[in-house]
């Protein structure tokens, strides 16, 4: 991360943030992030601040269905996790394995999630990208998300995933935003999510979602950017070149020059 930053010094571009995926974390397990590889994190994130440069990492809804896991743990207490209509907690596997899923749509579960931000903030971390959060489920046939049978608190009335699905992701960028705005008053939150609905630009930033280097999904992005734009999502952007495969030098060109003709930014994080 430190060579990256001074390529960027070096070149003169401008860097406001360094965005770090699954591999920073423990077994890929949400609110953790590997002691192993940051022995030393609140004096890393001190560093990159005094140069200008935040560090955000990702996080994932799914919780590792295991009695080693005390977010499992907490979250059976408080009864937090989405159900089947027999009552038992819908498991489905992510990137850490079996996962439970948060029941977003419950108050006190968004509450209660809003809390496991503390231990990282605390270490300096500045922002939040938030992932996976349709929610995904690795599973190879229908839907890849949650049943649509599975119950939903729905703020104490009930529900289905029919109703909860386009509000998952939402409302868990809503928990994670009233977080960063309580503990950490004197700065601006920032969170990026890959889901949500109308309503997002309250809470978070997008993107585009895993487009592939192809012309194609370039010529399909600069009006998905512009009609999130006009559609009250003002902060949002694809990733430049593409995300699946590897783009050509002119490739890269033309989708860094559509990405900014779309009136896609990057705004600094911070006050």
């Amino acid at each position: 991360m430190r060579e990256t930053v001074q390529q960027f010094k070096s070149m003169q571009l401008p860097l406001s943030a360094v965005h770090l995926d699954i591999d920073v974390q423990v077994d890929y397990r949400a609110f953790t992030l590997d002691p192993k590889r940051f022995p030393k994190l609140g004096e890393f994130t001190r560093e990159l601040a005094e140069q200008g440069v935040r560090f955000v990492t990702i996080l994932n809804p799914g919780v590792k269905a295991s009695s080693k896991s005390k977010l499992y743990l907490e979250g059976q207490m408080l009864d937090a996790f989405c159900k089947l209509p027999n009552g038992e907690p819908i498991k489905a596997p992510v990137w850490c394995g079996w996962s439970v899923f948060p029941d977003f749509t419950s108050a006190a579960v968004r509450h209660w999630w809003s809390r496991q931000y503390e231990f990282l903030l605390d270490l300096g971390v500045a922002g939040f990208w938030h992932d996976m959060n349709e929610p995904a489920a690795f599973i190879v046939w229908g839907d890849r998300s949650l049943p649509k049978v599975t119950y939903h608190k729905m703020e104490g009335r009930g529900g289905d995933h029919r109703e909860a699905h386009n509000l998952y992701g939402f409302l868990q960028a809503r928990a994670g935003y009233e977080s960063l705005c309580q503990y950490r008053p004197q700065q601006r939150p920032f969170i990026v999510s890959r889901s949500g609905w109308a309503g997002l630009q309250r809470y978070a930033w997008t993107w585009t979602g895993d487009i592939k280097c192809t012309w194609e999904c370039m010529h399909q992005t600069i009006p998905t950017v512009l009609g999130l734009g006009l559609s009250g999502i003002p902060y949002s952007g694809p990733d430049i070149g593409g995300f699946q495969g590897n783009p050509s030098a002119e490739l890269w060109f033309m989708a860094t020059f559509g990405d900014l003709m779309a009136g896609s930014r990057c705004l600094p994080l911070g006050d």
